[in-house]
């Protein structure tokens, strides 16, 4: 099971409607995220109502992600995938990164033991995270 497939159900259990915008060119064998960040979008089935962006990652590739996202310019031009997430947080969308890690087998299916979400936010003009508790869900 793919990483976005275990971060889609994970909201899903967490009340959310969650579905997964990834898409893959076979053309081109590359694959296309939404805001070129995104992997699933959620809705909050309660209250409050909230609309986010995840982002389904490994540990090992945790840190590519985050400077993906947070980085200021990429070659002394300004990083276009860190002002699309400035937009989406400035429009009240959020943006979550899920990390995945240490699965192992249970009967057919692998259940995720370890993990943290990170729930990105701009305070002061800069990108920050909090990792939310999993300790409950996982």
């Amino acid at each position: 099971m793919s990483y976005t497939t275990k971060s889609k159900e994970l909201l899903i259990h967490m009340g959310y409607y969650a579905e997964i915008v990834e898409s893959y060119n076979s053309f081109s064998n590359k694959r296309k995220d939404i805001l070129s960040f995104g992997d699933l979008i959620a809705l909050s089935i309660n209250p409050p109502a909230s609309i986010l962006l995840c982002q389904s990652t490994s540990l090992s590739n945790l840190s590519a992600r985050w400077h993906k996202v947070s980085d200021k310019e990429i070659d002394g031009q300004p990083n276009p995938v860190r002002l699309k997430l400035l937009m989406w947080l400035e429009n009240s969308g959020e943006f979550w990164i899920v990390v995945h890690e240490n699965d192992r087998p249970v009967g057919k299916r692998k259940l995720n033991v370890r993990g943290k979400i990170r729930k990105v936010f701009l305070r002061e003009g800069e990108l920050m995270y909090d990792d939310i508790d999993t300790s409950t869900i996982w």
